[in-house]
């Protein structure tokens, strides 16, 4: 077994000293770096500036300001007004760079709680139990839940890095049409890891190992993993991926974490890697 490819992620939310966040999500790899950026107020979660950087590959040097992005709220609801201007996005990861910037600003809103309009942390934590109730592991079993949401971060104010979130992917040749896909996410809030392995485009067996997470009913969502057992990597979609994952009673970064898994192999399969030296 050895290692084809590897692609990191790394999202960062900042407080500036104009009632602005600075929030980014760069992705390295093999061919190349590029860096999607975002201006927020930290009050509305308005985009007020955006722009997209590529620093290694094709159109190395690149430095373009994303006006489609500017006024659109970086906050849950918005993802048709999202998804409407990605696709007028000519770099191939902007869409998902900036998705991935937007939702943390979404998880740096603990921490903001005031500026948003609430009174205390808790009064937050209750906003969230109302408003995501079902839609998740944590959100669908809270009679369950040891911990309330404001408790599991501690109730502290931050100032400065408000979120950090690394999420790496490592691909693994075990022969002719079989790899193995190695994923984990470190954040602010979660912890986790997966493996994947794909025999001629079919799955042949999914596990995780979850570390950190806001409650211990967090890590059932590992068990739906055994249902991937089976699935086509060029059939399943994300939404396919989530139904087996167990949709509102999965975990939302298990799902994502796979859906990642699954195109990184596809992405590597679909590019001639050896001429990146040539980009």
């Amino acid at each position: 077994m050895h290692c084809l490819y590897q692609r990191n992620f790394h999202t960062s939310v900042r407080e500036a000293h104009d009632g602005l966040l600075i929030a980014e999500t760069s992705h390295c790899d093999t061919r190349g770096e590029t860096v999607a950026k975002l201006k927020v107020d930290k009050t509305t979660f308005a985009i007020v500036d955006a722009c997209i950087e590529i620093h290694r590959g094709r159109g190395h040097g690149e430095i373009a300001a994303v006006k489609e992005l500017v006024g659109i709220e970086a906050y849950l609801g918005k993802g048709p007004e999202l998804r409407q201007a990605f696709k007028r996005m000519t770099e191939p990861l902007a869409g998902n760079l900036f998705a991935e910037t937007v939702r943390g600003v979404i998880q740096a809103e603990t921490f903001l709680y005031k500026e948003r309009g609430y009174a205390s942390s808790s009064d937050y934590s209750q906003y969230w139990n109302r408003m995501y109730i079902n839609s998740c592991r944590y959100y669908s079993n809270l009679d369950r839940v040891k911990d309330s949401w404001d408790v599991y971060a501690n109730g502290r104010e931050r100032i400065g890095c408000l979120f950090l979130r690394s999420k790496t992917y490592f691909l693994y040749a075990e022969g002719p049409g079989e790899y193995t896909i190695v994923g984990s996410i470190n954040d602010t809030f979660h912890e986790m890891n997966t493996w994947i392995k794909i025999c001629n485009d079919k799955v042949q067996s999914a596990k995780g190992t979850i570390l950190r997470v806001p409650d211990e009913v967090c890590k059932e969502s590992t068990q739906f993993l055994t249902a991937l057992a089976g699935v086509d990597i060029n059939v399943a979609d994300k939404k396919e991926i989530s139904g087996l994952l167990g949709t509102a009673q999965g975990c939302v970064h298990l799902i994502d974490m796979t859906d990642d898994s699954v195109n990184t192999l596809k992405y590597y399969l679909s590019h001639p890697w050896d001429d990146a030296k040539n980009d």
